[in-house]
């Protein structure tokens, strides 16, 4: 395999899966050294609200044709140091060459934050949120969340 003009190569035997992440859902916590999180609720809707809908508030809505999986979770910074939630965090959705990047955001008030600073030993709300079509929604194990240097992948249901 070529990546950016330096070869890499790996011993494989033919009918291994090479896609051997462990599967998340509900209720799991994900765990390294520096980090910990624990999904809360798994969903799919058509707008995301934030906590607090009273007044002026900012939500999140899909495109037309679309819908937005998200994954809500308690993310803690284990570690010594800190750290922004979204330098630690991330998720995606990928099919071969196909790629959906999403965001990490994380709900306060009457809105949502793209960055959140936590001091060591502090924790925080967050929503893991992937605009999908129809046809995506329906491989959620094409759905990749990482968790500092850990990869957890969608379930097939």
């Amino acid at each position: 395999m070529a990546v950016m003009g330096h070869w890499f190569g790996m011993d494989y035997t033919v009918g291994d899966d090479l896609d051997a992440y462990p599967v998340y859902q509900e209720g799991n916590v994900i765990e390294t050294a520096q980090d910990r999180l624990t999904i809360e609720k798994i969903s799919t809707v058509t707008r995301l609200d934030p906590p607090n809908t009273a007044g002026d508030y900012t939500y999140m809505k899909a495109d037309p044709g679309s819908q937005l999986y998200v994954a809500e979770g308690l993310f803690e910074n284990l570690g010594s140091e800190t750290v922004k939630a979204e330098e630690r965090l991330g998720i995606l959705w990928q099919e071969n060459s196909e790629f959906v990047y999403g965001w990490i955001m994380i709900p306060e008030g009457n809105d949502f934050l793209q960055s959140k600073t936590l001091e060591p030993q502090t924790r925080t709300k967050v929503c893991f949120v992937l605009m999908l079509n129809d046809d995506q929604l329906q491989r959620r194990d094409k759905i990749r969340i990482g968790v500092g240097d850990e990869v957890i992948k969608g379930s097939a249901s």
